[in-house]
């Protein structure tokens, strides 16, 4: 008989199944948390609205990978042991894992707290919807691709501060063409609801992929550890073959974020 735990233990590329079981567990939590603290309008909506125009702009932070942006948050939680084990460590992903569970609850009394926790945020709801994160989505509008700059905006309507959206929304005014300023306010509406559909998987697949594991391992080996082990989709009740499903959703995703 297998060992149940082995698959904990295996390296999917450069991260194992029990780090990325872990990882899952911590984005999940962060993500039930941000659901319910926004599921209702707060009574003191005049004070936070006075609280969030004292913060910082934060449209740079997302000029950092995720993982810098772990490591900021190490920084201003007084976490920085977690993060020295990031800078030192040979395995990244181990000490990712730390970061993140080292995290506290309460945002501590620091100026780029509260930036730094909405960026976090928006970055994985990007990944939830798009199957990249914002600096991603950054890096492919700078090179041309405009649909990239409105799914980030639909994740976080304050990058619409960016110089070239404001000077493009001033272009339009001036020339009266109302096209790009449209879209704007079309994007900042938010994502549309049906590509939230398994936001748990897509972090997973985000994950492996950018730690190689689609390169290293077998579609019989990740079918194991996200159908079989983690239980982020459906089993062959659901689908007829859900393994060619699966990777079909993968392919697609993959497609849709320009890789």
């Amino acid at each position: 008989m297998r060992n149940p735990a082995k698959w904990r233990q295996k390296p999917y590329g450069k991260i194992t199944g029990g780090q990325l079981e872990r990882i899952l567990a911590d984005f999940s939590e962060m993500w039930e948390d941000r659901i319910q603290h926004f599921s209702r309008e707060p009574e003191d909506l005049e004070e936070r609205l006075q609280k969030l125009a004292a913060i910082p702009n934060w449209v740079e932070l997302y000029r950092h990978p995720l993982l810098e942006i772990l490591g900021m948050i190490a920084v201003v939680t007084n976490t920085t042991a977690a993060l020295r084990q990031v800078a030192v460590s040979e395995d990244k992903i181990e000490a990712l894992a730390k970061v993140v569970e080292a995290i506290p609850d309460d945002i501590p009394d620091h100026p780029l707290a509260m930036p730094l926790a909405w960026v976090l945020l928006a970055n994985l709801e990007a990944v939830a919807r798009y199957s990249r994160t914002v600096n991603e989505m950054l890096t492919a509008a700078a090179e041309g691709d405009e649909r990239a700059l409105f799914d980030a905006l639909s994740v976080d309507s304050h990058l619409v501060s960016l110089p070239g959206c404001l000077a493009a929304l001033r272009v339009g005014q001036l020339y009266h063409d109302h096209s790009f300023t449209d879209a704007v306010f079309k994007a900042i509406k938010g994502p549309h609801k049906r590509r939230l559909v398994y936001p748990k998987l897509r972090w997973a697949e985000y994950l492996l992929r950018d730690q190689g594991a689609f390169e290293a391992c077998s579609e019989d080996e990740l079918f194991d550890l996200i159908v079989v082990r983690l239980k982020l989709y459906g089993s062959g009740v659901e689908h007829k073959d859900a393994k060619k499903a699966l990777f079909a959703l993968f392919r697609k995703w993959r497609k849709e974020a320009g890789n």
